[in-house]
């Protein structure tokens, strides 16, 4: 089965993507460091390098740009990935950036706004001049900290200015910095993804399908088309799925990152980072909720009296570790416990401890 799963993926990568990606590593290079240290890991040092050396020289209005579009909380950013998606022409810098000039203000904010919002977002939220009404439908729609809702707040009530800035940004850190290192990063996952594109697949398969419930996980398949994962230099241990739309992004040292959840040892110590996800109050009390039967985030977010965010938060560190699944009903991604994982941590528990 998983061989038949191999040969429907098809790995590439992408110019135009990988430079979103590369300004996308800036902006969150610190949680990297913070991850690192959690996982025991190195980060690649000529990322390291490359990401110090573009923050001590970019201009400051550039720097609170990429800071303001490019972060974890959000990730306005990569809504763009979605525009090259969908260029029928040659996807290089000049037809990328000729492409989004012609697309409405409304539009481009629309991409932006993908990964933040829960829902489909409605055409007519731009024309609301309300501010309180905005501010609604931002609590209601979008899974973001206070911080970024006021940058959704910008990017709603301000489509025209943030199509200018978007293009300014695009066109000065491209120019400035990324057409240097553009062909040796090609040349390199392009390579790259002919020496390793077993393992990377493999990957794949190992850290999504457990999460996935049925229904999504035959969804991806379905298609005649092979499925597409974009792996990425800059994103390196890191992903970004977005099942909805097929965005399947891994970086080249991913399949690191899944043997460290999946560690080989034997006994209670292979188990350790599913308890370490556990040991955490907020975690405990999601859970206990989930045990009652699916649940969609805002309804956890309303029932707990958490924030969206703060509850997406601990969802995405039980899927880390395989402790929930994700399964889609009538276009909402519901989350579910699964069990076989708690049942294997209740043996293993057991079976350590000498317990009939």
């Amino acid at each position: 089965m998983e061989k038949s799963y191999q040969d429907k993926i098809e790995l590439h990568t992408d110019t135009i993507l990988e430079l979103l990606f590369s300004i996308q590593r800036i902006g969150v290079n610190k949680l990297y460091y913070k991850l690192a240290k959690e996982y025991g890991m190195a980060i690649d040092e000529e990322i390291d390098n490359w990401v110090n050396q573009v923050l001590n020289t970019i201009n400051e209005p550039m720097k609170e740009l990429l800071e303001f579009y490019f972060n974890d909380d959000g990730y306005f950013g990569l809504g763009l990935a979605f525009i090259v998606n969908e260029l029928q022409v040659e996807k290089t810098f000049e037809n990328f950036i000729t492409y989004i000039q012609k697309l409405s203000p409304e539009k481009i904010c629309s991409y932006l706004l993908l990964f933040g919002c829960e829902d489909q977002l409605k055409e007519d939220f731009f024309s609301i001049k309300q501010e309180e009404r905005l501010f609604d439908i931002i609590e209601e729609y979008f899974t973001v900290s206070s911080t970024g809702k006021w940058r959704v707040f910008k990017i709603l009530s301000k489509p025209e200015l943030v199509k200018k800035e978007v293009l300014s940004l695009l066109r000065y850190y491209y120019h400035t910095f990324y057409q240097k290192k553009q062909d040796e990063v090609d040349q390199f996952i392009t390579q790259y993804i002919i020496d390793h594109q077993d393992n990377l697949k493999q990957s794949f398969i190992n850290s999504v399908f457990p999460v996935l419930a049925k229904g999504i996980e035959t969804d991806l398949f379905t298609n005649q088309k092979a499925l597409s994962i974009h792996i990425s230099y800059f994103t390196e241990w890191g992903s970004y799925f977005y099942f909805e739309k097929e965005c399947l992004v891994i970086g080249y040292r991913y399949p690191e990152i899944v043997q460290i959840w999946g560690s080989g040892n034997q006994g209670l110590l292979s188990k350790l980072s599913i308890l370490k996800v556990l040991a955490d109050e907020t975690r405990l009390k999601i859970l206990l909720q989930m045990n009652q039967g699916p649940k969609y985030l805002t309804e956890l977010a309303d029932t707990l009296g958490f924030s969206t965010p703060a509850v997406k938060y601990h969802l995405e560190k039980f899927l880390t570790v395989s402790l929930i699944q994700m399964e889609k009903s009538e276009n909402k991604i519901y989350y579910t416990l699964n069990k076989v994982k708690f049942k294997e941590l209740i043996s293993e528990l057991k079976h350590s401890f000498s317990i009939k």
